[in-house]
């Protein structure tokens, strides 16, 4: 009875292993789809997850991949619910996070207690993500705060603009980035001569555009994007402000905010990115597909998401499996091997570690064709673009 019972089990197993092996892979997108950040995510960010896996033959081995998105609505315990039917019933091996860094963050601290599943926060700035909320199953692909706004103020401080007035959404990302430029600036010598929060959902920033002109300020910082910052900078211009000498820095800016804003408006800012369409023949040639799609030309973030798909997918090829415990580490020992970026990898916190391009928006008269937006005045190197691993701050990582 025994050896019959041993010889079931076996058959049994035996069978289960072709079946599990058809099981597919599901992938699913947590973005915002209806609010502030929909342009620079969103469908777009769906969009770009599927080109990967379009690219990539639609599966692995014999296992097809699935992807579905959902529009978390930028409410943490939404983003929870649906992360946890995704992971428990439906069993997905891979989330993408893109929107509110409140929403990812809440999901990322849930994913502690799923060690075999993978999250990868490829639409939110927030440096907490790959910071002191990291965990070993959770990497950022989305340029985080540092990056999009270090070497703008490096670059703007050089030239001699020491005053700053910084304002930041009143949200987790925004006070993030507000503290960080606030450490930049004393660092490269400058002042902040005022600071101030708004609340996402603000459409009228006239009472802080007059703080920021009686403050006596040089520049405006501004660490915020979406809609917010398309309505500051429209205001800004009809305060006459830039027109009286102020700056505007843009300090989390896409191309969808100067698309938005429009070249006689947003001419002549500067500000740092990790992505440009325009760049080069290869990006050129992935970005007029995307276009044909979604009638927009990518933002970084969607350019982020599609190289996070790929090089996830890349992981499983390589390692035969979607088990986080061996994906997570295959894809921070390989670089990041895609035609949208340089010299890319992941490093062991979970950061990916990506070169920052210095860009100025261009005059009207200087555009030859739709998008045509950036002049990319200089590139940073990975190594200089970001923090190091020391001060990123993720427990049990240092250099």
């Amino acid at each position: 009875m025994k050896t019959r019972g041993i010889i079931a089990a076996a058959l049994a197993m035996a069978l289960a292993g072709p079946a599990a092996s058809q099981e597919p892979i599901r992938i699913g997108l947590l973005d915002d789809m209806s609010s502030v950040y929909t342009a620079l995510g969103g469908e777009g960010t769906a969009l770009a997850v599927r080109m990967a896996i379009e690219d990539f033959g639609g599966k692995v081995g014999d296992r097809q991949i699935e992807f579905t998105a959902a529009d978390h609505l930028n409410q943490p315990d939404l983003a929870l619910s649906l992360a946890s039917a995704w992971l428990e019933r439906d069993n997905y091996d891979l989330i993408l996070g893109g929107g509110s860094s409140a929403a990812l963050l809440a999901v990322q601290n849930m994913m502690k207690a799923k060690p075999d599943k993978t999250l990868i926060v490829s639409g939110s700035s927030n440096l907490d993500i790959a910071g002191k909320s990291c965990t070993r199953n959770s990497m950022q692909f989305a340029p985080n705060n540092y990056i999009l706004l270090a070497p703008t103020i490096k670059a703007l401080t050089d030239e001699g603009e020491k005053k700053w007035y910084l304002l930041s959404s009143d949200n987790a990302g925004g006070k993030t980035a507000s503290g960080v430029a606030e450490r930049k600036l004393l660092e490269y010598g400058g002042e902040v001569v005022g600071k101030a929060l708004f609340p996402l959902d603000s459409t009228d920033f006239s009472s802080y555009l007059l703080q920021v002109q009686a403050s006596g300020a040089q520049v405006a910082g501004l660490s915020t994007s979406g809609s917010p910052l398309v309505a500051i900078v429209k205001q800004a211009r009809e305060f006459q402000l830039p027109q009286s000498g102020l700056k505007m820095a843009l300090l989390a800016a896409f191309i969808t905010d100067i698309h938005s804003l429009g070249l006689e408006t947003s001419r002549d800012l500067v500000f740092s990115t990790i992505f440009y369409w325009d760049r080069d023949d290869a990006t050129r040639e992935w970005s007029r597909r995307f276009f044909e799609r979604h009638k927009a030309m990518p933002t970084q973030m969607h350019a982020a998401a599609y190289a996070a798909t790929t090089h996830y997918l890349q992981a499983v090829a390589a390692k035969g499996t979607t088990d986080a415990q061996a994906i997570v580490p295959a894809m921070k020992e390989a670089p990041i091997d895609n035609p949208l970026f340089e010299e890319a990898t992941v490093r062991e916190d979970g950061a990916a570690i990506w070169p920052a391009y210095i860009v100025r928006v261009k005059t009207p008269e200087q555009s030859k064709q739709d998008w045509d937006y950036y002049e990319i005045l200089t590139s940073v190197p990975g190594a200089e673009a970001n923090l190091s691993m020391a001060d990123q701050g993720c427990p049990g990582f240092s250099e």
